[in-house]
């Protein structure tokens, strides 16, 4: 097998951004979707975000990084606005995202209201509602709350919406395309689109798909059998080998442009250990998550991009494979599974040997899917969605700090960025009654 060459990386900007998301005049239901904002709001600018990093909302096929933030473990955000689609008995709603673009000083935030979904953008700091546009067609998803995941890209909006991807722009909400990735009648819905230079990459089943972010047009499409789950940095879209060869697997880093194998990493495995998941990246490592043969167990691989090398691996005891969801900064890996209860550990990002672990309480972790997470990691906390809590720690899992309940209804996605707090509640990736209020909740 031919192996890449190089010295290092081509490029490599360490990323800002972790998987998983959302304060308090209230903007009612469907029938006031101004998103409420404060009473001070600011005049007509509706507000000033500049300090905001723009970050987006991915999960366990996506970037993970670490956000910038100033909450210490000890120090509850107040509540600043909220934005709620409503429901009723008789209708459904449902949320996704946010993504929060620091330039612009705005959150991109996906709903659903009985058979029409919107992308509507809100400023940062007040809940203002700047544009919203509606998305797609009506649904004939089985999810009648679905509204579509949501994603930053430059100066435009993404939107995967069941068959398609659309493309908004981010100061006005023009529309400028929308692609038909898949034939609608197979009733299988996209995944998150995360965009990879001038690329957006899009994946479904068991294909990934490349479409040019300024037409829309499909640039290539790689069908292999085991391209469903991926992760990206600013520069490659990385997969693996299924399945471990004596002991082995090799991670691809694929071109965004035309999806051919810009590199090849052979990494040594353990023989019982098979099923390879990037799980995200940071700086120049990719971690790399895989099941244990008749176990509960699985493990956890961190695999150095520039020496192309596995730098250290953790076998991560009675938390298994689908149950458990990855997060990291840039010093430390988390995992939270189910291990009688459920469990945070923390890991070293190089060795990957644990240094501390926290008791979440409940038996069970919601699936986590690619559109939403509900945890993230600020400069000196952890921040963990558990039922219709959010909880924080300290960094390293030593003490416990606030907790806040937004709503009624389920944290669904956790975002801290630049000094404020973005949670989503009923998320539709949660599942459960969609006759239930969904809410975009801003903390500061």
């Amino acid at each position: 097998m031919e192996r890449d060459t190089r010295n290092g990386r081509t490029r490599r900007r360490v990323l800002s951004t972790t998987g998983a998301l959302t304060a308090g005049a209230l903007a009612g239901c469907l029938g006031d979707l101004t998103g409420g904002g404060s009473d001070d709001d600011g005049g007509d600018s509706g507000g000033s975000t500049a300090n905001l990093s723009t970050v987006e909302t991915v999960g366990r096929s996506g970037r993970s990084a670490s956000y910038p933030g100033s909450w210490a473990g000890s120090s509850a955000p107040s509540e600043a606005w909220r934005f709620e689609v409503g429901a009723t008995p008789e209708f459904y709603a449902g949320m996704m995202g946010p993504a929060v673009d620091g330039e612009r000083g705005q959150v991109y935030i996906a709903y659903r209201f009985q058979k029409e979904s919107k992308i509507a953008a809100l400023d940062a700091g007040t809940g203002e509602n700047v544009w919203e546009a509606t998305v797609g067609r009506e649904s004939g998803n089985n999810n009648p709350a679905d509204p579509g995941y949501v994603t930053l890209a430059g100066d435009a909006v993404l939107v995967t919406y069941q068959s398609q991807v659309s493309a908004f722009d981010a100061d006005g909400g023009d529309h400028r395309w929308t692609t038909d990735v898949w034939d609608l009648r197979s009733n299988y819905r996209l995944g998150k689109a995360l965009a990879v230079g001038g690329t957006a990459v899009v994946w479904y089943r068991s294909t990934v798909v490349g479409l040019d972010l300024a037409s829309g047009d499909e640039v290539w499409r790689n069908e292999d059998a085991w391209l469903r789950r991926h992760a990206v940095d600013d520069e490659f879209v990385y997969r693996t080998s299924k399945y471990t060869d004596d002991g082995a697997f090799t991670l691809f880093a694929h071109d965004p442009g035309d999806g051919s194998v810009a590199r090849e990493i052979g990494v040594e495995a353990d023989e019982n250990v098979f099923d390879f998941t990037p799980v995200g990246v940071v700086g120049d490592i990719c971690f790399v998550h895989a099941n244990v043969t008749a176990s509960p167990d699985s493990a956890l691989y961190a695999v150095s991009l520039a020496d192309r090398t596995a730098t250290g691996t953790a076998r991560l005891a009675d938390l298994g494979y689908e149950d458990t969801a990855v997060f990291a900064d840039g010093e430390t890996v988390y995992a939270y599974g189910t291990n009688d209860g459920t469990e945070i550990r923390a890991y070293d990002g190089t060795s990957l040997e644990q240094t501390g672990s926290v008791g979440v309480g409940g038996t069970t972790v919601p699936r986590q899917y690619d559109g939403a997470s509900r945890h993230a990691v600020t400069d000196d906390a952890v921040l963990f969605g558990h039922g219709k809590t959010l909880k924080s720690w300290s960094s390293d899992l030593g003490s416990g700090g606030w907790e806040l309940t937004p709503s009624d209804t389920p944290v669904g996605t956790v975002v801290p960025a630049g000094g404020m707090l973005f949670v989503v509640t009923r998320s539709a990736d949660l599942g459960g009654d969609y006759r239930t209020p969904a809410t975009l909740v801003a903390y500061e």
